[in-house]
């Protein structure tokens, strides 16, 4: 029957501690009838003993709440006392040893009372130990988009555990956008999915966990497994130059100010930058006209100098592609000054 291994294995965790087992001269039983208590604490050096029984089962899926109990009797103390403050002692013993659980067992609540018992004319404490019995499942986790993916991307985690029935579910995530320590996702919930929508700050590999729990307390997680999924840099879109255009036509005579206009798009919506150049007739160099500025034209006042054909060039940069002192698009017109 569900129950028995659990407290097989709780008797072990209480006889395995020797400081316990002094307390009570190592009669710690499973079952013992309270009437057959009598004679055995009167017959002992201690005068204590302890008896783990099976409180309560639940039924069907529930069975993985059960509530166990420690029943501890004494009769040693002094003759004011009778054994109250020594049994006291033993159930302190006892908590600190069933606090962190047991062998597949999760303890979520201890509680006893000592008091007077007419039948073993000392005193008792019956602890009950509320427990949550972890269970196995299969489960499994599965993304709605096969891994990698950009940026942006909403992605659905489902997770599939059988039996299914009375189930919580928590997801959790590690990785670059939760700076390497597991968050909590969604704390427990009855919903076995989670929507993720990714940033930039994902960029990277995340780890997907996913716990489950079952049973009337909801305490630990039973079980979980995890999966693993790359996020990568959404891709930008370079700009790109329709046009660079003068406000009037070549040729034109030296002295007149010309300005030079440039259209130019990003497909991303990004703000450009725009730099005008100039190389006169027969330089091998380009003289910087604006620098580097949000403004997408400029102003050019040739001189004789400048008389021959010029070179006129601009540069178009949006701040997420070109290194410093380079540049995502150009284009070189020709311009003739004649005196």
């Amino acid at each position: 029957m569900t129950g028995y291994t659990p407290l097989d294995n709780l008797l072990a965790a209480l006889t395995g501690n020797l400081a316990l087992c002094t307390l009570v001269n190592s009669k710690i039983y499973k079952n013992k009838a309270i009437s057959a208590s009598v004679v055995d604490l009167s017959g002992d050096v201690n005068k204590s003993q302890i008896s783990c029984e099976l409180s309560d089962l639940h039924g069907q899926i529930l069975s993985a709440d059960q509530v166990f109990i420690v029943d501890i009797r004494t009769r040693k103390g002094t003759a004011g006392d009778g054994g109250a403050e020594y049994c006291a002692l033993i159930a302190d013993a006892v908590r600190q040893i069933l606090d962190d659980g047991f062998s597949g067992v999760t303890v979520t609540k201890i509680f006893g009372v000592v008091a007077y018992d007419a039948i073993i004319k000392g005193y008792r404490c019956k602890m009950e130990v509320s427990c949550h019995i972890k269970s196995t499942f299969t489960l499994t986790i599965t993304p709605s988009q096969a891994s990698p993916k950009a940026a942006t991307s909403e992605i659905v985690f489902t997770a599939i555990a059988s039996p299914n029935q009375g189930l919580e579910y928590r997801f959790l995530i590690t990785g670059p956008g939760t700076g390497g320590v597991k968050r909590d996702m969604s704390e427990w919930q009855s919903r076995n999915s989670l929507s993720w929508r990714t940033t930039e700050a994902d960029v990277g590999v995340s780890t997907i966990y996913i716990e489950i729990r079952g049973g009337i307390n909801k305490g630990a997680a039973d079980q979980s497994t995890s999966i693993s999924y790359t996020i990568t840099a959404t891709a930008q879109a370079v700009p790109t130059i329709t046009s660079l255009m003068p406000s009037l036509a070549s040729p034109q005579p030296p002295g007149l100010e010309i300005e030079l206009i440039c259209t130019a798009t990003d497909a991303d919506g990004n703000e450009l930058f725009y730099k005008f150049l100039h190389q006169p007739p027969g330089a091998s160099y380009w003289k910087d006209l604006s620098g580097w500025q949000s403004r997408n034209w400029t102003s050019w006042k040739p001189t004789l100098a400048d008389s021959g054909t010029n070179g006129l060039k601009v540069q178009v940069i949006d701040g997420k592609h070109a290194e410093k002192g380079g540049y995502d698009a150009t284009t070189t017109i020709s311009y003739t000054i004649a005196p």
